[in-house]
């Protein structure tokens, strides 16, 4: 059972990129942001939406976060730590639509789920 930042680390076979890390080392249940439809997803949760959703497979070196309770995932690169978000259906690199260029900065913003940053 996952329940911790290491077991997700674990999972992933690599560390997570911080400040996402130590976000997700705080929450202990599924984080409601204040927009009322994103969902930023506690360790277990990350694990397992991913896991049914194939992310490692499908979208490799990115990972859900959460989502905007609409049917779009909401998903962190392991490589840069940038925010994208993608359809539960097509979550593939080359499906991804930018959100925020940072953990820090979406989460600043209020967890937004619709736009793009800029560039």
């Amino acid at each position: 059972m996952v329940s911790s930042v290491e077991d997700v680390e674990k999972w992933l076979g690599q560390p997570l990129p911080e400040p996402y890390r130590s976000f997700l080392a705080g929450v202990t249940d599924d984080f409601p942001a204040a927009n009322d439809r994103t969902l930023v997803y506690c360790s277990a949760s990350v694990v397992e939406r991913n896991e049914t959703y194939q992310s490692r497979l499908y979208c490799p070196a990115h990972v859900a976060i959460g989502d905007d309770s609409g049917g779009m995932f909401l998903i962190l690169s392991l490589a840069d730590g940038s925010i994208h978000r993608a359809g539960m259906g097509a979550m593939t690199p080359d499906c991804l639509e930018p959100v925020a260029p940072n953990f820090t900065a979406w989460a600043d913003a209020g967890f937004p789920y619709e736009g793009r940053h800029p560039t």
